[in-house]
């Protein structure tokens, strides 16, 4: 496999390899820099003891999540993809385990449960197929994160625990956030700047970003503080 091949999978990139060619898809990953810098200053704000490791890792991974994609969104090759999708997976898995364990607060079979359940709606959504290519332009393949954050945040509301509206919220607003992500083609000549074609993939970025930043906000303030902050413990 070529690693450096190179990919064109945005409007705004169209057929150019240069590097600059996505500037409104690079430059809006700082969005992502931003949230993570903001839900860190918040945490600093809790007393030492209130803080959780497992928070500071997933902050940790929503700015690598911005450095993967602005790799991706310049250089559009194989390997910067991987940059660009494996901190997105890694996070939506670790925010899985923390909402599971600390929000629902279930024990580890029940932690397995989820996990299992995950994997296989994922495993659903993966095998269907579309004529044209991917699916709504890959963006399928995000249908499980955000019927993730819909159940979950659901239980929560109706347990009235406070992390049950932010979830809800970042579902919506990453509802929102996939639509741009599935029309980047389709609004390719109606979203341009002078005469550079944009697209909407640009606005996934920046309401992919406010998600992320609810979803962190939620961690560090509506989860109780554990002796064992460990996904895999009851």
């Amino acid at each position: 496999m070529d690693w450096t091949a190179p990919l064109f999978n945005y409007c705004e990139r169209a057929q150019s390899t240069d590097l600059l060619a996505e500037p409104f898809n690079a430059v809006t990953n700082v969005a992502f820099m931003i949230a993570a810098f903001m839900a860190f200053r918040l945490q600093l704000k809790q007393d030492a003891n209130q803080r959780k490791f497992s928070v500071s890792i997933l902050i940790a991974l929503v700015f690598i999540i911005g450095v993967g994609s602005t790799l991706f969104h310049t250089f559009a090759n194989r390997w910067s993809l991987l940059t660009d999708a494996l901190p997105i997976f890694i996070f939506i898995l670790a925010y899985l385990g923390f909402a599971l364990t600390f929000f629902l607060k279930l024990p580890w079979f029940g932690i397995l449960a989820g996990y299992a359940l995950f994997f296989a709606v994922m495993t659903a959504f993966g095998s269907i197929r579309c004529e044209d290519g991917p699916c709504f332009n890959g963006t399928l393949g995000y249908a499980p994160a955000l019927l993730s954050m819909f159940v979950i945040g659901f239980l929560l509301w109706n347990k009235k625990h406070p992390a049950g509206i932010p979830l809800l919220l970042a579902g919506s607003v990453f509802f929102v956030s996939a639509v741009f992500r599935s029309v980047d083609f389709h609004m390719c000549e109606s979203v341009t700047f002078h005469t550079h074609e944009i697209g909407t993939h640009f606005l996934w970025h920046l309401f992919n970003a406010m998600t992320l930043y609810i979803l962190l906000r939620a961690a560090i303030l509506h989860s109780t503080p554990s002796q064992a902050d460990n996904p895999l413990k009851s």
